[in-house]
């Protein structure tokens, strides 16, 4: 069995309120619309550098194989460079970072109508993902300070043999 481990520097994102009752569909992924409103937050304050890494780790994982994870980085409501989340993932080595603007708000500030949202741009997508020795893989989440805020959010995740 496959476990899942967040660290205790994580807090619980309960949700902007007001979250379109829509599907986010990225990198051919449908994500169930519990996305919008539960994730993993990692928060520092900002003007004081960035928050972080908080992490994930997934054990119990097959060493001989390799691996494809998506993460997801969203907060709706939020201005659209305001949140920046830092991903790397680690298995037998580390993959590079990929940093996430996570916020999505339709009007000023943001994008001009649902339909024009690039969400493939909200996911970091690994593959070729070895696990350590001991079938592990951790993925790092660092909240990157803005000057607006200081936040990362780990919305969902999705991992799949390859």
């Amino acid at each position: 069995a496959v476990l899942l481990e967040a660290s205790a520097n994580f807090s619980a994102w309960g949700g902007a309120t007001a979250e379109p009752n829509k599907a986010i569909v990225s990198n051919g992924i449908e994500w169930p619309l519990s996305v919008w409103r539960d994730a993993l937050v990692i928060s520092g304050t900002k003007n004081e550098g960035n928050v972080g890494p908080a992490t994930v780790k997934l054990s119990g994982l097959d060493k001989d194989k390799t691996y494809k994870i998506v993460l997801l980085s969203v907060r709706y409501n939020g201005s659209t460079n305001a949140r920046e989340t830092q991903f790397t993932v680690v298995g037998a080595k580390a993959s590079g970072t990929t940093k996430i603007k996570s916020g999505i708000k339709i009007g000023s500030d943001g994008y001009q109508s649902w339909d024009v949202i690039p969400f493939d741009n909200f996911t970091a997508v690994y593959t070729g993902i070895v696990p350590d020795a001991e079938g592990c893989i951790s993925i790092e989440v660092v909240g990157i300070d803005t000057k607006t805020a200081a936040e990362g959010h780990l919305n969902g995740m999705y991992i799949a043999e390859e």
